[in-house]
């Protein structure tokens, strides 16, 4: 097997010599390298027509305009798109082609820029993002030299016939990696909706309709969530009757341990639909005062005249006395003591 798979590589390469040597091959190059060009040029024209007609602002970013014009998705799909027109106009076989090589090298690039645009959007401030877009950058450039040069579909082949037996659960060692992988991208796409969502419905919301449309958004984070992991799970074949099982013992889990933790993501519920505490009310509950900054489906945060923010659980708001001074009425009765020094 081993000797037909490198007598398989060696023939491909040498193949692919043979095509590099071709007097069409300069004019594949330019050909590819023109259209690359257009297409930025492209996006150009168009992010200064956005900027002009609809008061896009120089800095901005977008998912498919980015910041620079050639970082977002327009101009790799564009390029690919083209491309691949180009392909088919010229009748060039994309076997053994620089087609080939330019085809998969943007897709590759698309498919990196729209994985960067979703983990940066969603994970804004984790300190880890950079390292895992470096990540999943090198897999996916790993990826394509492999399938160009023609390793992957015999990795992929011999990763498929590697079986695995745990009881009566059976899988290979390629589909024991693609499960993680295809759960997380699951889950990372309805974090990314749930973010672009949030985003939408908090953009205008001020006062009144602002807890509202926060409630909005958790809720719509967690049945995403969920959504996500059915799908995730559903794709790699993992039968969903078995987390019967494991709902039971979550169900024992709160009930036992997990109870404080269930009743504060209750609580933030029931105060963001009642509204009696809402985002910039001054409240004072258990010795904190301030005003609140934000509300969570686990916490309330507080910020005091000093800068100083506290962190209170949302529980303590329905369990305990609340004094809100603009509940009703953001005009309150203050009283200050003053010491005049007579000398």
């Amino acid at each position: 097997m081993n000797q037909n798979a490198n007598g398989l590589v060696f023939e491909e390469w040498a193949q692919w010599l043979e095509q590099l040597q071709q007097p069409g091959t300069f004019k594949q190059v330019v050909v590819i390298s023109a259209l690359g060009l257009l297409s930025l040029a492209a996006v150009y024209v168009l992010r200064k027509l956005m900027i002009r007609w609809f008061g896009l602002e120089q800095e901005h970013t977008t998912v498919t305009l980015g910041r620079r014009s050639y970082d977002g998705l327009l101009f790799p799909s564009l390029w690919l798109a083209s491309t691949y027109a180009a392909s088919l106009v010229m009748r060039v076989p994309l076997r053994f082609s620089l087609f080939r090589l330019a085809l998969a090298a943007i897709f590759a690039l698309l498919v990196i820029r729209a994985l960067v645009k979703i983990l940066r959007l969603t994970f804004k401030e984790w300190r880890w993002a950079r390292v895992l877009e470096r990540t999943v950058s090198w897999v996916i450039w790993i990826g394509v030299v492999l399938w160009i040069s023609g390793l992957l579909p015999l990795l992929l082949q011999q990763l498929d016939e590697m079986q695995i037996r745990v009881g009566s659960f059976k899988t290979s060692v390629l589909g024991l990696l693609f499960a993680p992988v295809t759960v997380v991208m699951a889950l990372l796409l309805s974090l990314w909706l749930a973010s672009l969502i949030e985003s939408r419905l908090l953009r205008s919301a001020t006062g009144s309709t602002l807890s509202l449309r926060k409630i909005m958004s958790n809720a719509l984070r967690v049945l995403l969530l969920l959504l996500g992991l059915l799908v995730g799970l559903r794709a790699v074949d993992i039968d969903l009757t078995a987390l019967s099982v494991f709902g039971g013992a979550l169900g024992v889990g709160v009930g036992l341990g997990l109870q404080k933790l269930a009743s504060n993501y209750v609580s933030g519920f029931v105060v963001l639909a009642e509204r009696s505490v809402r985002i910039g009310d001054y409240i004072k509950v258990d010795g904190f005062t301030g005003t609140v900054t934000n509300i969570t489906a686990r916490y309330t945060v507080l910020r005091d005249l000093t800068g100083v923010e506290a962190i209170l659980p949302n529980d303590m708001l329905v369990n305990q006395r609340v004094e809100n001074s603009s509940l009703s009425d953001s005009q309150v009765w203050q009283t200050v003591s003053i010491t005049v020094g007579y000398g």
